[in-house]
C-alpha cells in the first residue's frame, strides 16, 4: 500500500489486510488531503484552495468510504467476526459482553489474534476461567455492532503497541493481607473493596459484611494503601490524603450489601471468609470464589447449634459500579428467605431509597468521620426479581448503625442466589446522588436486557 506526501511523493507503508483507513484519516486532515488525490476523489487543486464547508464535507464522506471498504476487507478476509446487538432503549458504551463458548481460533497458540471494532481499533479482550470471551462493546440502541477477530501481525506498528498496552494495562487489582487479618481487599476504576478472613474470625471479629475503598481515580491504591499504613510511614488509610481512604464503618452489619439466610425473621450473619480461590484476575474481569464456613442457622433435632457452608463466588468488572455474587448454601434443604442489605447509619438515617422499578436499594453514607467533609458514599444493591424492599430499624445503635436497607428473596437449595452490589464516591466518579440513582437504573437495564454477542456465520 502506498500514500502521497505533502509534495506528491510517494511513501511505501507495509500494511496487513486489516489494516483499515480509518485509523490514518483521523491522524490529521493534511493526511487526508494527500490520499484523496491519489484515489482520484478530488483534485489537488481543490484541495490546494481554502476548505469550505462543501469541501470538508466531500473530505469526510470520502474518509467514511475508505474507512467501509477497510472494514469490509478486515471482515473478508479475517478470522471472523462478532456480532454484537443491543436490544434495549438505550445506548450501551463500553459495556463487557459475554460470548460462551468463546471462538475456538482464540485458543491457537500458534497464532496471536486481537479483536477490533468497526473502526479496526483494537480492544481488550479476556477468556474467563469458564470458557466465556468477554470484551467491551459500544451500541447504538436497538442496533448491532461488528467485532472483528483478526492476526496482531495484520496490525500497523501504531495499532500493534496499541494493542500490546491495552492488553498489559489493567485496573483490576486485588491483595490478601496476612498481616491484617487475612484482608482479601479488590478494587477498578471506581472503588475498592474488603472482605475479612480467616483469622479476623478466630481472633472473635463480628464483622459480617463488605467493606468500601473510596477512591478519587482510576489506578489502583488499595495495596499501596495497606503498606504504608502498616509500613514504617503509619500513614493512615483511614483518612484521605489526596487520593482516597477507608472511611466506611460495617460493624455488625451486611455493611455494603452482603447476603445472608434468614431464619424465623432473624438475620443468619456470616462472618469472614475462610478460604479464597481466584479464578480470573482481569484484564476485565476479577472473579473470586470464597467459602464461608460456620454460619449458625438453627439448631439441629437434637437442639445444638447447626450450621451451614456457604460458596460465593463474586466477580467485579472493569469500569462497572456492581459486583456480581452468585452464592449457594451446603445444609439448606428447603426453600429459605434471603436478603442482601446495607447498612444505614446515625449520621443520615433518612439516607436509605427504596427502588422497586430496580429491584434495588441505596443508602447515602456520610463516611466514619463526620468532622471533616469526605463526601458522600453511595451504596447500592440490586437482587432481580426481590420478593420485598425495606428498611430494618435496629433495637439500638450498633456501631453507630441504626438500621439496614434489605432486598429480600426466597433461596431455593441447588440454585444460585444471584445478585448486585456496588458503591461510588462523591469524591470520585460519581458526582451526587441523582448521578447514583441513574448508574443503578442502567445497570439493572443491562441485568434484564444484556448486550447480545453470537459469532458471525
Amino acid at each position: 500500500m502506498h500514500y502521497l506526501s505533502e509534495n506528491y511523493t510517494i511513501i511505501h507503508q507495509p500494511l496487513g489486510v486489516c489494516n483499515d483507513f480509518a485509523t490514518f484519516f483521523s491522524v490529521n486532515l493534511l493526511f487526508i488531503t494527500n490520499i484523496l488525490p491519489k484515489f482520484a476523489i478530488i483534485s489537488p487543486e481543490t484541495l490546494k484552495s481554502t476548505m469550505h464547508k462543501d469541501t470538508l464535507l466531500i473530505i469526510k464522506a470520502a474518509a467514511i468510504a475508505a474507512m467501509a471498504s477497510a472494514i469490509s476487507a478486515c471482515s473478508d478476509n479475517g478470522a471472523g467476526a462478532i456480532i454484537v446487538t443491543n436490544d434495549s432503549p438505550s445506548d450501551r458504551a463500553d459495556e463487557i459482553v459475554e460470548l460462551s463458548p468463546a471462538p475456538e481460533i482464540l485458543s491457537d497458540t500458534a497464532t496471536v489474534y486481537v479483536i477490533a471494532d468497526a473502526a479496526g481499533q483494537p480492544v481488550t479482550f479476556q477468556i474467563t476461567h469458564d470458557g466465556a470471551l468477554i470484551f467491551p462493546a459500544s451500541v447504538k440502541a436497538g442496533q448491532s455492532a461488528t467485532y472483528n477477530i483478526i492476526k496482531r501481525t495484520d496490525l500497523n506498528e501504531d495499532l500493534l503497541k496499541s494493542s500490546m498496552a491495552m492488553t498489559e494495562a489493567s485496573n483490576i487489582a486485588y491483595t490478601v493481607r496476612p498481616d491484617c487479618q487475612d484482608d482479601f481487599a479488590w478494587e477498578n476504576e471506581h472503588s475498592g473493596y474488603r472482605l475479612y478472613g480467616p483469622s479476623f474470625k478466630k481472633g472473635g471479629g463480628k464483622v459480617h459484611g463488605y467493606d468500601i475503598w473510596c477512591k478519587r481515580g482510576p489506578a489502583p491504591i488499595v495495596d499501596r494503601f495497606y503498606n504504608l499504613d502498616h509500613g514504617p510511614e503509619k500513614i493512615t488509610y483511614h483518612k484521605d490524603h489526596g487520593e482516597g481512604f477507608d472511611g466506611y464503618t460495617v460493624g455488625p452489619t451486611l455493611g455494603a450489601g452482603a447476603n445472608a439466610l434468614m431464619l424465623d425473621s432473624a438475620i443468619c450473619y456470616p462472618t469472614a471468609y475462610d478460604s479464597y480461590e481466584v479464578l480470573d484476575n482481569g484484564p476485565l474481569r476479577l472473579t473470586v470464589r470464597f467459602t464461608v464456613d460456620s454460619i449458625p442457622f438453627g439448631n439441629d433435632a437434637s437442639g445444638a447449634q447447626r450450621y451451614i457452608t456457604e460458596t460465593r463466588t463474586l466477580s467485579l468488572d472493569r469500569l462497572s459500579h456492581f459486583n456480581k455474587v452468585s452464592t449457594i448454601y451446603d445444609g439448606v434443604d428447603s426453600p429459605t428467605p434471603i436478603v442482601a442489605g446495607i447498612v444505614v447509619h446515625a449520621d443520615k438515617p433518612d439516607g436509605y431509597t427504596l427502588i422497586p422499578d430496580a429491584d434495588a436499594i441505596s443508602v447515602i453514607d456520610l463516611s466514619d468521620d463526620t468532622s471533616v467533609d469526605n463526601g458522600e458514599i453511595y451504596v447500592g444493591a440490586i437482587v432481580p426479581g426481590a420478593d420485598t424492599l425495606r428498611y430494618a430499624a435496629f433495637d439500638e445503635v450498633k456501631a453507630n448503625a441504626v438500621g439496614q436497607a434489605l432486598a429480600s428473596s426466597t433461596y431455593t437449595p441447588g440454585v444460585p442466589f444471584v445478585y448486585y452490589w456496588g458503591s461510588g464516591w462523591s469524591k470520585g466518579s460519581v458526582p451526587d446522588s441523582a448521578r447514583w440513582q441513574s448508574i443503578i437504573s442502567a445497570r439493572k437495564q443491562a441485568i434484564d436486557a444484556p448486550l447480545k454477542a453470537s459469532l458471525k456465520k
